[in-house]
């Protein structure tokens, strides 16, 4: 389904780029939010974005749509201070269309 809405999915080896997962990212929210327009900037941080939009979704539905392309929350106890831990890894989304890190959100209508 990805693939018919213009999302690129990694072919084995292929690493992903900062332009290829911005293309995918927009893809794929405009697919989720098609009254919506979206301007997807790339941040400081890598493979971070800041989502910037008009329309009707709201900031809780963008953000639950982008959460597939964050990866999996899998939290963990450090041994040595005891505090627990969350780290995002990989599903098969992220596999196969590129993992994106920190993302700030914007509605600007």
């Amino acid at each position: 389904m990805m693939e018919t809405l213009g999302v690129q999915p990694l072919r084995k080896g292929q690493r992903i780029t900062e332009n290829r997962l911005t293309e995918n990212l927009r893809a794929y929210l405009s697919a989720c939010f098609p009254e919506a327009t979206f301007d997807v900037r790339c941040t400081y941080t890598a493979f971070g974005r800041d989502i910037v939009w008009s329309g009707s979704p709201d900031r809780l539905d963008v953000s639950e749509a982008v959460a597939v392309m964050q990866g999996d929350a899998w939290e963990c106890r450090s041994a040595e201070d005891g505090q627990t831990y969350t780290s995002m890894i990989d599903n098969d989304f992220t596999r196969k269309y590129g993992k994106l890190g920190v993302c700030r959100f914007f509605d600007e209508g």
